[in-house]
């Protein structure tokens, strides 16, 4: 029996019980595939008029609002609020482990299959593009960059890709690097590829 681009990632993420909100300090973001030979990952390019991030290619995401009863939920409705993602086309197959931001959220990865050619709307007032980036694009070695950064006196390592004319890098780069180790069966290391060190912080 062939197996489905969800099946697939069904076998290689996190299928612990979706986190529980907690009041304070969570956010959600949502890593949406299309389904089709090629896939791609939907991302989004966030207004300059956001006061956190303007401008960063982002994952649809934010932080848990009173009412989401999972994680899910709460990628599911910034989604929605973002780019008009319809959740009942979101096909649920994983997460991943959770990041912390550089403000201290605990940001978990929900990660599913939605139809390909999904018409999508961007929410004007937070997100200035959609973009659908093919994921072998990630899959290849020589896109990936690492950026020794320098904060608070302790050094680490930032991925980065260069899509086009866009830059993608931080904890979107890093859950993204994460999603392809898993999906592809293979091993990128952002600081395999970290040619300089530069002063600063990630997202």
């Amino acid at each position: 029996m062939e197996t489905t681009l969800l099946d697939h990632l069904h076998n290689c993420l996190e299928q612990k019980p979706c986190p529980s909100p907690a009041p304070i300090g969570q956010a959600a973001v949502l890593m949406a595939i299309t389904d089709e030979m090629e896939p791609e990952l939907i991302l989004i390019r966030r207004t300059l008029q956001l006061p956190t991030h303007p401008g960063e290619i982002a994952l649809p995401g934010g932080k848990v609002e009173k009412g989401d009863i999972d994680l899910r939920a709460t990628a599911l409705r910034e989604a929605w609020e973002e780019i008009g993602l319809p959740g009942e086309v979101f096909r649920y197959a994983g997460h991943l482990p959770s990041r912390f931001s550089a403000n201290g959220l605990v940001v978990s990865a929900i990660v599913g299959v939605v139809p390909a050619q999904l018409t999508l709307r961007a929410q004007i007032s937070e997100v200035d593009e959609i973009l659908a980036v093919p994921l072998h694009f990630f899959a290849e070695p020589e896109n990936l960059r690492g950026d020794r950064l320098i904060h608070n006196n302790v050094e680490h390592v930032a991925a980065r890709f260069q899509y086009r004319h866009h830059t993608i890098w931080g904890m979107t780069a890093g859950f993204i690097v994460e999603l392809v180790n898993r999906f592809y069966r293979i091993e990128l290391r952002a600081a395999a590829r970290s040619p300089r060190i530069l002063a600063g912080v990630d997202k």
